[in-house]
């Protein structure tokens, strides 16, 4: 079985697992915080993945630096991925992990593209936007495109929306126009009603 067949299979037999034990939340928020700390620490995940340090060692050091802070079954399921040596595809176990939770809970994923990161409030104010117009639940993650100089694009349900400064303009034209022939036809009546 090839690296990608057997992270898909072992993210959603532990997915299958969270559902079967109510617990789909904990371990998405406990995979998030996991993954996030590997990413930060590559020194540690140098550790996790080296060929010179056995799995003993290597289950010790993640359960005295994680033991208290995830979920047994998290620590459990981290130490597969550690004698599988995938543990350093980690990002992608979650990503699939979270594609699943997002299905099952009807949450849509969508990617902002921008050419700056952005914050999280400012990723907040984009779903709270998107939710209203597409009546779901949105998540967003940032991906950093250069090639864009002003504005972002958001790809969400297959659909790609433009936010930027001809896009704007549009818009501000379009308005221009709809104001423009309301206060025509206003005036038109006005003229009308003295007659």
């Amino acid at each position: 079985m090839n690296n990608d067949a057997l992270i898909s299979k072992m993210a959603e037999g532990f997915y299958q697992n969270a559902v079967e034990n109510k617990l789909v939340t904990l371990y998405q928020e406990d995979l998030k915080f996991l993954t996030w700390n590997l990413k930060k620490n590559p020194d540690f995940l140098m550790l996790l993945t080296s060929p010179f340090v056995d799995d003993k060692e290597k289950n010790k050091a993640l359960d005295e630096t994680f033991g208290e802070l995830l979920a047994p079954e998290v620590i459990i399921f981290t130490k597969m991925l550690i004698k599988n040596k995938i543990i350093k595809q980690i990002d992608e176990v979650y990503e699939i992990f979270n594609t699943l939770a997002y299905r099952d809970q009807n949450v849509l994923e969508g990617v902002i593209y921008s050419p700056f990161p952005l914050d999280e409030s400012q990723i907040k104010k984009m779903e709270d936007a998107f939710e209203k117009v597409l009546d779901k639940k949105c998540v967003f993650e940032v991906s950093i495109d250069k090639s864009l100089i002003v504005g972002l694009k958001v790809l969400i349900d297959g659909t790609m929306y433009e936010l930027n400064a001809s896009s704007r303009l549009e818009d501000m034209k379009q308005n221009l126009l709809k104001k423009y022939f309301k206060d025509s036809k206003d005036d038109e009546r006005e003229e009308n009603k003295d007659e």
